[in-house]
């Protein structure tokens, strides 16, 4: 009987471990998908802190982790023209736009900026 009890609670402990790594994969999962918008939205409020330089280095790492994602070329884009960097900030605005469309009057505003800069 002991030894059922015991084998009993091994199979509970086992499905518990599994139901908690289970989760947690699953969050990470989740953390994941969500990580550029967190990167984005921590850039954005650097942005709005006066630190473009620490918003570019989060948008820089994400950028190498989701090079495929327009917003973060975009924010990219308009940090480096905070920074007057336009020769440097036009390609990742043209990429933004590369990548999704919806991005081309926001990106062709900050290009504008850059133009003004410029003159």
């Amino acid at each position: 009987m002991a030894a059922e009890s015991s084998g009993g609670g091994m199979v509970r402990t086992i499905i518990i471990l599994v139901l908690v790594v289970g989760g947690g994969l699953l969050a990470w999962s989740k953390y994941e998908e969500g990580a550029p918008a967190r990167a984005n939205n921590e850039a954005v409020s650097l942005i709005n802190q006066g630190r473009p330089g620490e918003a570019l280095t989060i948008l820089d790492a994400a950028i190498q982790k989701y090079p495929g994602n327009a917003q973060l070329h975009y924010n990219r884009g308009v940090v480096l023209v905070e920074l007057d960097r336009c020769e440097e900030a036009l390609p990742e605005l043209k990429r933004s736009i590369e990548l999704d469309t919806a991005m081309t009057h926001q990106a062709q505003t900050a290009m504008e900026e850059c133009d003004v800069a410029q003159q």
